[in-house]
Parts: C-alpha cells; structure tokens; sequence
C-alpha cells in the first residue's frame, strides 16, 4: 500500500531535471539528498538527508533524530507519522539517565571496539587513563559497541550515543546499516525528553584550563593524551555547537577546532555564543593540511593519531 505522504511534514527532495545533489557530510560524495520542509521548500538543515550510496557510506539522518540531537522540533502533529504524534517533543524538562548504566557500560570498558583500538594505538596507560576520565563504556546492541555519556558538571546523565567501531582502524563501521543510536532510543525507554550537553563536561571544574570543542567525541578522547593544559570537550554534532549547550562554560577561554570544510560554519555560530571570555576558531589544522586531507573532512584527532611528539603539546600553538 503507498504511503501517504502528506501526513509528514519533512520529506526526503525529490530531484528533478538535472537538479544537482548535494554533498553528503559523511563521505565527501555528491549523493546526498536532503530532507525539505514542505511548508517552506527549504532545507532542514544540511546534515539532515540520505545518502544515494547506500553500499559503500549508509548515511542516513532523518529530521526526527536531528531534533533529539538538537533539543529542537515543530510542535505540530504532522511532525511524526500520526501514529506517533501522541507524543510530546518539548515538554518544561527534560530526562536523564540511571548512573546505574554508565557504571555498568564502564565493566565492559576493554571489550568495546573503540577502547581495544585506542590502547593498541597509543600509549595504553594514557589511552585507560581517558576511557576512565571520559566514561568510554561499553554496550550490548552490537558486539564491540561504544557508548559515549553526555554527562553535565553535576553528574547528571543526558544521553549515551552508541556507535560501532572497529577495533583495528578506529574507523566507524560502515557496512550500510545504521551503527549509530541512543541509548534512550531502546525499547525500554518510554517518554524520554531529550536535552543535550557537551561530551565531557563532568570534567568541567573551577581550573583555568583551556577549553576546546570539537565536533566527534573520539576526538576529545584522542586530543586530551596530547593536551594536558587544555579540557577538550565533543558537540557530538555541528548542530549541537550553540549557546543552549555552551552555557555552562560562561567567562571561560575557548578554542574551537572544527573539521576540515566546516570552518566557515564554525566561525559563524561562535559569534552567536554570548558569556565567554574568549573564543577563538583555530585555523592551524587548515593552515597545515593538503587539499587532499580537505577534500576527506579529517579532524585534528586524525592527525594526532599518526604524531608522537616528544613533549605534550601546547594549545596555545595550535591557534
């Protein structure tokens, strides 16, 4: 039977013509077709699409898991399919997670993918070292599974992102299917009222450390056995990167590293993060990078993964 298309409000473009697609923020490729706003005609946002190589890159957001990323989303009913409009998307609070979870994802913290690859790659003292000062833990849904808390300055856990890894490359699995979700996603989570905050944020203290932002929560792990004058914390998304989130690190100096081709967008959403005491973007991995790496999106943790300096680095270098 076809569906019927009309009870959603965000639907997959159709191309027309000779209509160009866009390129996808996974794999670098132009076969990414976005999700659009029916009422409008826009885009939802550039992340927010499927990508057309469905074999060799899998890329798939849909606008429902943008606005659970983003704590965002119409209040209409159209949003959903209606047999899911019941639910309530914005409501004055928001949920968290049993600490119960994460201490019991943290015994299976040398059986996940993630943390096999880090020990086996750097230094393995320095690699437990940051599992256990991030909460790297494991999960059950695939085998090898990574979970990354989001956990905020009062120990209060937001969310866990689960993502397949593997163990000898570091690389996320991309075998067409979706190793990415939430832990809130599972079945038995009913009701959940999602509200983001910044990967490693229990970490936040009254130090004056540096703060630095990147985007994937690998980074931050990687990047912090390099910069021990510096808490660097993950967005887990571009779109994460906004005052809401940023709002714990008010008269703090920040420095934001973004991936390789987001430069531009970083730029633009740090001028709309009020309270801090600095906040630069970094240009040196864009500075020091070839067209090539440029063309792959690589992030500062892709180069750190090949470098073994013989003194810890400064982030006051990295400007």
């Amino acid at each position: 039977m076809e569906k019927d298309n009309k009870q959603y409000r965000y639907q997959l473009e159709h191309c027309r013509g000779d209509r160009r697609k866009l390129i996808c923020p996974n794999c670098g490729h132009r076969s990414f077709v976005p999700y659009i706003d029916v009422e409008t005609g826009m885009c939802l946002n550039s992340t927010v699409g499927r990508c057309d190589r469905e074999n060799s890159c899998g890329y798939h957001k849909t606008p429902r898991d943008f606005f659970l990323e983003t704590g965002t989303g119409p209040q209409k009913r159209y949003w959903f399919p209606k047999n899911d409009a019941g639910q309530t998307f914005r409501p004055s609070g928001y949920s968290t997670i049993s600490q119960t979870l994460v201490e019991e994802s943290m015994t299976r913290l040398a059986f996940n993918n993630f943390n096999v690859w880090l020990r086996e790659h750097f230094d393995s003292k320095k690699a437990m070292e940051a599992s256990l000062r991030y909460k790297v833990g494991g999960h059950t849904l695939w085998p090898g599974a990574t979970v990354f808390w989001q956990i905020d300055q009062q120990n209060r856990v937001h969310a866990g992102k689960i993502m397949l890894y593997d163990h000898h490359t570091g690389h996320r699995i991309k075998d067409g299917y979706s190793r990415i979700t939430w832990v809130h996603s599972l079945p038995e989570f009913k009701n959940f009222h999602l509200k983001q905050c910044l990967f490693g944020l229990h970490l936040l203290t009254n130090e004056t450390k540096t703060i630095c932002i990147v985007e994937a929560e690998k980074t931050a792990v990687v990047a912090s056995m390099f910069f021990p004058d510096a808490l660097f914390l993950a967005t887990g998304g571009i779109s994460n990167l906004r005052p809401e989130t940023c709002a714990p690190l008010k008269d703090k100096c920040v420095i934001l590293f973004p991936d390789l081709g987001a430069e531009d967008n970083w730029h633009e959403r740090a001028a709309t993060i009020p309270g801090l005491n600095r906040c630069v973007v970094s240009n040196w991995l864009y500075n020091n990078s070839t067209p090539e790496m440029r063309a792959k999106g690589l992030d500062i943790a892709d180069i750190l993964e090949n470098w073994r300096p013989e003194q810890p680095l400064n982030i006051e270098d990295f400007l």
